[in-house]
């Protein structure tokens, strides 16, 4: 702790267990929460919150003391529940922008392969099987160059959920 890093978070935010690799921001804006030491704290509740309750818990304390969420923290808060949903899926890593995710599972996942084949088969506009126990997913409505910051904001929040109810189908 010397250094002034918490080697409790750092684990906790780069732990091999299931890696989230967004292309948007999931922060708790200093604007939000200015205090350093206190917005860490909260990051460290969030990344160690053991399951949904908890980190809803979390999320309700933020909003009694702080206010409102700003939507990257709302972001936050969603990308988190889709972690505690991929860990119990086997999932290794999400790579998610706003035009594709890509999820890699363990080798020995325990997920129903032919739920997951299914989807691929009925919809393979949407989800592709690729090698090395990886799904790609293509959004459909694909809505990336749109200007209006709300619309994005929205469009995040979607494609995180989109991808917390593919791995509920295959569960």
């Amino acid at each position: 702790m010397q250094s002034g890093k918490d080697p409790s978070l750092l684990k906790s935010l780069s732990d091999n267990d299931c890696k989230l690799d967004f292309a948007f921001s999931l922060i708790i804006p200093d604007n939000y929460l200015p205090d350093v030491g206190l917005r860490l704290r909260c990051y460290k509740q969030i990344t160690h919150a053991k399951d949904d309750d908890q980190l809803d818990q979390i999320k309700i304390n933020m909003i009694d003391r702080f206010g409102s969420l700003p939507m990257p923290t709302e972001h936050l808060f969603a990308s988190m529940h889709l972690k505690l949903l991929a860990k119990s899926c086997g999932v290794v890593t999400i790579r998610c922008n706003l035009n594709q995710a890509t999820i890699a599972f363990e080798k020995s996942a325990p997920i129903n392969i032919q739920k997951l084949m299914i989807l691929a088969s009925q919809q393979p506009e949407v989800y592709q099987l690729l090698p090395d126990e990886k799904v790609r997913i293509k959004f459909k409505d694909n809505k990336s160059n749109q200007g209006n910051n709300s619309d994005t904001n929205l469009l995040i929040l979607d494609r995180i959920n989109f991808i917390g109810k593919m791995l509920e189908v295959v569960k």
